[in-house]
């Protein structure tokens, strides 16, 4: 019996060595690195191989092993090379096979994709839903394997700013693909309904984020709140004629995107002005600022003004702008013909001003 298990045991050692001896004799007097595990946020990558040792005349090959899809292999007989074609998620085996003076030797590598999925999507534009609606559904696709979040941008305050907020808007759910997105005042919205609805799907491993953008544009409510009678003097430098909305609906007509500025008109009708002018609407800016072209004489223009869209008109009451003449400069007191350094004038914000005399 003891004998027998000695027996084994020099057998299995036999094939163990002899084992080790092949293999050595496969593998060659050079050695192969088809580099470190990898994992990607998109459909290419680089491969960068090297070899060491006694390699052979003839150049390394690169192979596609396995994978959800077959890649395709830019240069295959470099030891560095661009794969693209890596469209489905998930791993990707290649090998390196380099001949060596004598054998072969051979390395793998995986790469981990994570490419944009094709189905991804935040949805098509929605630009005919009323403010005074104020809700719509979003036809959003988050891909399996991904999670997915959701902000809000207000368009107008973007463009106007460069700042990002999400003003009056609101979702049912940040997290699901279709969630409903609403204005959370309608009827009186503090800002421009328009609105960049955005997408942005994770990889399970956090690794990779992609983003989708559609536009929400709200119809603007048309029933704006101008004040009956306004009176104002200008400045010669900015002769800026405006009169500002007591209360919401405000919108903009004078920044790209906004809602005013695609689906809503504006018009002026002029009752009576002074002689010479010919006041007009200019733009609605600034959230609650209606500007006018054309003032250009000093006293009181009457007018109403009609506010259309596809949600509905609105015809305000007879307004009133007293135009009351220029606003006083700031007094310069320094004379004439003297400047530094003998004097020095200062004034004040509020208009006072002084100003300083050296004795030389």
């Amino acid at each position: 019996m003891k004998k027998k298990i000695i027996l084994s045991v020099t057998f299995l050692a036999a094939v163990f060595f002899f084992g080790l001896s092949v293999s050595a004799q496969i593998i060659g007097n050079c050695t192969a690195n088809a580099g470190g595990n990898a994992t990607i946020c998109g459909s290419s990558t680089t491969l960068t191989g090297s070899a060491s040792g006694s390699v052979g005349a003839s150049p390394p090959t690169w192979t596609f092993i396995t994978g959800p899809v077959t890649p395709v292999i830019a240069s295959p007989n470099t030891m560095i090379t661009n794969v693209t074609g890596m469209t489905v998620d998930g791993n990707y085996t290649f090998r390196l096979t380099q001949q060596c003076g004598t054998g072969t030797a051979t390395s793998q590598v995986v790469i981990t994709a994570h490419p944009r999925p094709a189905s991804f999507t935040a949805g098509p534009d929605i630009l005919n839903v009323c403010a005074t609606t104020g809700s719509t559904p979003l036809s959003g696709v988050i891909p399996v394997g991904f999670t997915g979040a959701w902000r809000a941008v207000n368009i107008w305050r973007y463009n106007r700013a460069n700042e990002t907020v999400s003003t009056n808007a609101q979702f049912s759910s940040t997290t699901v693909a279709t969630p409903t997105f609403s204005l959370v005042n309608t009827s009186n919205h503090q800002i421009d309904p328009a609105y960049w609805a955005i997408l942005r799907i994770t990889s399970a491993d956090g690794i990779c984020s992609y983003e989708d953008t559609t536009v929400v544009r709200f119809i603007p409510n048309p029933a704006i709140n101008p004040p009956v009678t306004t009176s104002r003097c200008v400045s010669t430098s900015n002769p800026a004629h405006y009169i500002n909305l007591t209360a919401p609906p405000y919108f903009n007509t004078n920044y790209a995107g906004s809602a005013g500025t695609s689906s809503t008109t504006v018009s002026l009708n002029v009752l009576t002005q002074p002689a010479g002018a010919n006041m007009s609407f200019a733009r609605l800016d600034d959230n609650n600022f209606l500007f006018f072209n054309g003032v250009t004489a000093i006293g009181t223009y009457t007018f109403t003004l009609t506010v259309s869209n596809s949600c509905g008109s609105y015809t305000s009451p007879t307004l009133t702008y007293n135009f009351q003449g220029f606003r006083p400069q700031v007094v310069n007191m320094q004379p004439a013909g003297h400047g530094e350094p003998e004097q020095l004038a200062i004034y004040f914000s509020g208009g006072s001003g002084g100003e300083v005399h050296c004795n030389l």
